[in-house]
């Protein structure tokens, strides 16, 4: 998505994944303590519950991401965000960062949580890799300062690389369940991974749930899909997409994409990046063939102001579809707070004619002083 992948330089490291171990049947030494999070029974199948923050940890880039109600049954309920709980409270499925995993032997925990209890599940990573990838989820329940119960967990997977080596990802997550629902308040993931010679991937995201009150108001209607692919890991994900505001002036959407009435792209969607033009300007819907220009333009969401380039082509493919040629240019901070010089390329096919591409792909790198960026991401607008 709209979330970045860190390398230095292309996997080498191949093996076998650790082998799984049962939880420790001994009884915990913690008095069981029950927290106040508590299945929710009367949630509308597709009505808006929610919003999802998700940060990423080293650029800072936030996106607000729409959460509902898939599907509700007499056996379980199913989130947009991947989360699945079971009707007695059993946790069937979990997004923990950038990833979802569901348990394929032992199991996760119970909600309401209770301080002591812990367990491990071997899992299997969900989300589009070629390669079907394992790996397993240590956690236990614990009470806080503030008498909070949260889950501590440690996880390790490893996904696959279109090129056939193993990623080893590593850390720990924790999730607070303070709320009254069935997903966590707030969650953290430091999990990374790398190989001999390798710089790594890093799944460094924190999200938290807001969920629908007076205080936060309700967005507009979901009007489509977009399906984010990685282009590395082949992971996909699929997030609602909402018009956020519309006025005489603009159409602003919950990708950060904002067209003008008009129809200036004013800001666009670049993978997983968003770009808004501070000198020249971007294309004007619908596209003319033949028609070019460069923008000098900023990124948004970062820590630091990071400007860049975006110059363009607007021509017809083979297809006789409209589509956009650009080659992109910007320096965002890694890891450790150095520049990265990123540059690459972004097909985006207006082919539909909507304010919104059918299809994009970035293929943008970047490499410098202790970590490199990757945005190669190909976007899918599904509409409703």
């Amino acid at each position: 998505m709209w979330i970045n992948r860190y390398v230095v330089s292309f996997l080498i490291a191949q093996g076998m994944l650790a082998p799984y171990a049962r939880a420790n049947p001994e009884s915990p030494s913690v008095a069981p303590t029950a927290s106040s999070a508590k299945p929710k029974e009367d949630v509308q199948v597709d009505r808006l519950i929610g919003n999802m923050v998700f940060t990423d940890r080293v650029t800072k880039f936030k996106q607000v991401v729409p959460v509902t109600v898939k599907e509700t049954n007499v056996d379980r309920t199913i989130y947009s965000s991947g989360d699945v709980v079971a009707k007695d409270g059993r946790v069937l499925q979990i997004r923990v960062g950038d990833a979802v995993f569901r348990p394929l032997a032992g199991s996760l925990w119970t909600l309401p949580l209770k301080s002591g209890t812990e367990g491990r599940a071997r899992v299997e990573l969900l989300g589009g890799f070629a390669n079907q990838t394992f790996g397993s989820i240590a956690w236990k329940a614990r009470l806080t300062q503030n008498s909070q119960v949260i889950i501590d967990a440690t996880i390790d997977y490893r996904p696959i690389a279109p090129t056939g080596y193993a990623i080893g990802m590593f850390g720990t997550w924790t999730a607070n369940y303070s709320n009254t629902s069935e997903l966590p308040d707030i969650s953290l993931a430091d999990i990374r991974g790398s190989a001999a010679t390798t710089g790594g991937v890093y799944n460094f995201v924190g999200i938290e749930f807001q969920p629908l009150t007076d205080a936060v108001p309700q967005i507009d209607r979901e009007i489509g899909t977009m399906v984010f692919t990685d282009s590395l890991t082949k992971i996909a994900q699929i997030l609602p997409l909402t018009a956020k505001e519309s006025n005489p002036d603009r159409t602003t959407y919950s990708s950060g994409d904002v067209v003008s009435k008009d129809g200036r792209v004013l800001q666009v969607r670049v993978g997983d990046a968003v770009f808004r033009p501070v000198a020249g300007a971007l294309w004007i819907l619908p596209l003319k063939s033949g028609t070019a220009g460069q923008a000098r333009v900023e990124l948004l969401g970062a820590s630091h102001q990071t400007v860049g380039t975006i110059d363009w082509i607007a021509k017809l493919n083979q297809s006789g579809d409209a589509i956009v040629e650009a080659t992109v240019a910007y320096r965002p901070t890694n890891q450790s707070s150095y520049r990265v010089d990123m540059f690459g390329t972004w097909i985006a096919n207006y082919g539909k004619r909507r304010e919104l591409p059918d299809t994009s792909l970035a293929d943008i790198r970047g490499f410098g002083h202790h970590g490199g960026i990757l945005n190669m991401i190909g976007i899918e607008f599904q509409p409703r």
